[in-house]
């Protein structure tokens, strides 16, 4: 406790500052027994290091010059160390009281907006897409990137999401091509994947990760085999493909266009089973727990 500061100087040095809020929380948990006082620290040391994750990877210096001084003035951080450093920076208006309950992270890295975000099947990583054409994978507890960005794309990224086991990444783009990635090495797995005549707006793996389905702003959907990377047949629709989701048997498709019309799709065969032209309110649109029963409920009246 007395040489926190220290270490997070060394660590800081080292360039592995990411490191550093994994270890206070490895030691808040194995503390929270024999010591919990130590514990209560090490998790508030834990906060401080994400907090100011980027000024204190830049610099060392900005430990005691932007870090300490502005931490919250509860922050048991702020209580120990401020008072032994007198000529530091000091708050004199609006300085918190407590940590912000709101943003638990900044994920800091991409040049433009981020348009898309996902988690990885474990929840340990987070991959996002951006209009500066990369997709990048952050540690889901430090807010660190875990790997250079993944550049192929030629125009923004509009949409990525992670296969159920966790080994490869999806993203399509405005330069209407879908890529695969190796989600561990950063790698694009195969050449992307062409056949939208315009930008892909959505993508997503089946629940058994065999098909990668994309949407388009073509009016068209295509399933893609994510074992060899075919086109399966071309699903064609008359409405903007934006939203549309992957049913657990991965044998059904559920779209609910902007214009808020309804429609089954079964990829295998590609044909269209029960459009129904109803209105959906969607500030009382719920979805059952089982899809059977929300399929029932939603198709017997008619």
């Amino acid at each position: 406790m007395v040489h926190l500061l220290h270490w997070l100087e060394i660590i800081s040095l080292m360039g592995t500052v990411n490191h550093a809020a994994q270890l206070l929380l490895l030691a808040a948990n194995w503390s929270k027994v024999p010591k919990p006082s130590l514990s209560d620290f090490a998790k508030d040391a834990n906060r401080f290091v994400m907090e100011f994750l980027e000024p204190i990877s830049d610099a060392a210096p900005h430990i005691y010059l932007s870090a300490l001084p502005f931490a919250p003035q509860s922050s048991k951080i702020s209580l120990h160390f401020l008072k032994l450093f007198q000529k530091t920076l000091t708050v004199q208006i609006g300085q918190r009281e407590h940590w912000s309950e709101k943003c638990f992270l900044r994920l800091v890295g991409h040049d433009d907006y981020v348009t898309s975000v996902a988690f990885s099947p474990d929840g340990r990583h987070i991959v996002s897409g951006s209009d500066d054409k990369t997709v990048r994978v952050w540690d889901a507890q430090t807010g660190q990137s875990v790997m250079d960005p993944l550049k192929g794309h030629d125009d923004y990224v509009t949409s990525v999401a992670f296969s159920p086991d966790g080994r490869h990444i999806v993203s399509g783009s405005e330069d209407k091509t879908v890529r695969v990635w190796d989600a561990q090495t950063g790698q694009s797995v195969m050449d992307p994947l062409k056949g939208h005549d315009d930008w892909v707006t959505s993508v997503a793996f089946s629940s058994d990760g065999r098909h990668i389905v994309s949407g388009s702003d073509h009016k068209t959907v295509r399933v893609w085999d994510a074992c060899d990377f075919y086109d399966i047949p071309l699903l064609k629709f008359c409405h903007y493909d934006r939203n549309w989701i992957m049913l657990p048997d991965n044998a059904h498709l559920l779209w609910l266009p902007d214009q808020n019309k309804s429609g089954l799709f079964w990829p295998r065969t590609t044909a269209l089973i029960g459009a129904i032209p109803i209105s959906l309110q969607f500030n009382n649109f719920v979805h059952g727990i089982n899809w059977s029963q929300c399929l029932s409920s939603l198709c017997n009246p008619i």
